[in-house]
Parts: C-alpha cells; structure tokens; sequence
C-alpha cells in the first residue's frame, strides 16, 4: 500500500506541476506499459492483471489502465465484479457444504472477485487522494503566483512613484526663479499724485529781460 502511495503521489506531483490535477494520457500508458512489461518495481505484475482479466471477464488492456490509476478503468473493473458478484448470488451457489465445511467453488470464486474489488477499490481511493493533494498544491501554486505578482506590482509602482518624483524635482530645480514681492505702495503713489499735482497747477513766468540787451532779431526803431 505504501509504494501504491508513492506510485500516485509521484505521478500527480508531476501532473500538478504541469497545472493539472488529473493523469494525463501518457502518464496512464507509461505506466500501463510498465505493468504489461513488468518493467515497473513489480516483476510480475504482468501476471497478475492476466489473472485479474480471467476472473473478471475483461481485457488485460484495461486492467493494466486500471492499475495505472486510469479513472473509467478503474470504474469498469469495479462494475464488471459487481455484476459477476451478484450473478453468483442470484444463482445461490454460496452455500456451504454442510458435510466438510468448505466453500463450494462459486463461493470461492466470490471471494476472490471480493479480494479484487478491494485491491481496485483501494486503488481507486489512494488516487483520488493522490489527486486531492494535486488539487490543493495548485491552488496553492496560483495564489503563490498571484501573491508575488501583487508583490511585483506593488513595487513596480513604488518604483514608478519614484522615477515621478525625481523628474518632478528635477523640473523644478531647472525652472526659472521668480519672484512675487507683495508690497504696498499706495503711501508712495499717493505722495507722487500729489506733486505731479502741484506742478501741473503752477504758473510759469517767464523770466525777466535786462535792460539795454537785445535780443536774436531785434532791431532800433
């Protein structure tokens, strides 16, 4: 059960690294293949999904899927058992033989379709669990994703808010300097009104002339 465990993990780790939380089609056959080849960690794996196809009456193709962690396999395997298990029931031949205690052949055979069921059942779970943590370690792989791309955005911004604001105090320190006296100057505007007054009132005489001097163009009479 363990290395079943670490089978799925492996595969969905990769899967979800990938950003799925599924087993694509080339994981189910790679490891369909191994099985069918015994190539995998389990030599005669190879045997036994013969032996489970005989006794469930399917192809040794979907067993093999199913043991790959294939979904609609594993549905079909656990399907097949099902109706073969209650083919026996319905034939009543699960008595026991009353004189030496032992199981008549069909109640052997439901016994062994059981201990089937239980290996796929199991199988079913431990993927669906594999899958579950898939699931959650990609959620966790998006809001990672969008934390550091919040985090990359926030500081893009204190970045640009920076760059703003040395353009603007550059703009500034380049700027012509001028400047606004507030001063008031009606005390001296007044004081001016009022000697330009006084001159504009003022009579001008024009000066004397000296006896006995003559003028440009005068002439005796």
């Amino acid at each position: 059960m363990d290395r079943l465990k670490e089978k799925f993990a492996d595969a969905y780790k990769s899967a979800a690294q990938d950003g799925r939380d599924y087993l694509d089609e080339a994981q189910i056959i790679n490891a369909a293949q191994d099985i069918l080849f015994g190539t995998g960690d389990d030599k005669g794996s190879k045997k036994k999904a013969a032996d489970d196809a005989k006794q469930t009456g399917l192809d040794i193709l979907t067993i093999a899927r199913a043991q790959a962690g294939s979904a609609s396999d594993l549905d079909a395997v656990l399907a097949a058992i099902n109706l073969k298990q209650d083919a026996i029931k319905d034939s009543g031949q699960q008595a026991l033989d009353a004189q030496d205690g032992a199981v008549t052949q069909a109640g052997a055979q439901s016994i062994q379709l059981q201990q089937i069921a239980d290996r796929y059942g199991s199988i079913r779970d431990v993927s669906k669990d594999a899958a579950d943590s898939a699931n959650l370690a990609d959620e966790l792989r998006k809001q990672s994703a969008a934390a550091q791309a919040q985090a990359d955005g926030d500081a893009a911004g204190r970045q640009q808010a920076l760059i703003q604001s040395n353009r603007d105090y550059r703009a500034q320190a380049s700027a012509p300097l001028s400047m606004s006296l507030n001063v008031d100057d009606s005390p001296a505007r007044a004081a001016f009104e009022r000697l330009l007054g006084q001159y504009q009132n003022k009579t001008v005489t024009p000066p004397r002339r000296s006896r006995g001097v003559r003028q440009a163009g005068e002439t005796d009479h």
